[in-house]
């Protein structure tokens, strides 16, 4: 579908409608893609004729961003990557990868649960090895 088809025009900054499900009377729906929330995929499905779950979509996410966004000076950055390296162990060429590079853009300053993370780990390593 075309970006001027949309059927709320005014949402296009914040979804792209991806799907027209058939208008019968068991599917009524449109499907939008989030573009706040890229790089991840979030799908939000909606009634035809109500686009509230699209606004309560981007309250919440819009809330969620004001919280976990946080300027850091080039000071504190610099001292953060030197604990990262020395208390890590790591060759400082680690802030070059490009696997550091894009987990710091996707991260947006969020902090990983250390249980969920550490079996994470534990289990890639296995993998890696094996």
């Amino acid at each position: 579908m075309f970006e001027d088809d949309l059927k709320w025009p005014y949402l296009k900054t914040y979804f792209k409608q991806l799907s027209e499900s058939d208008i019968t009377e068991e599917k009524s729906n449109f499907t939008f893609k989030c573009m706040l929330c890229m790089p991840k995929i979030k799908l939000i499905s909606t009634f035809i004729s109500s686009d509230s779950n699209l606004k309560t979509h981007i309250k919440l996410k819009l809330s969620e961003v004001g919280k976990t966004v946080k300027n850091l000076s080039q000071t504190e950055f610099n001292k953060a990557n030197l604990e990262l390296i020395i208390n890590t162990v790591s060759p400082f060429s680690l802030i070059e990868h490009p696997a550091f590079i894009k987990y710091c853009h996707l991260t947006l300053n969020k902090v990983p649960m250390s249980r969920s993370l550490m079996k994470k780990v534990h289990c890639s390593m296995i993998r890696f090895i094996n």
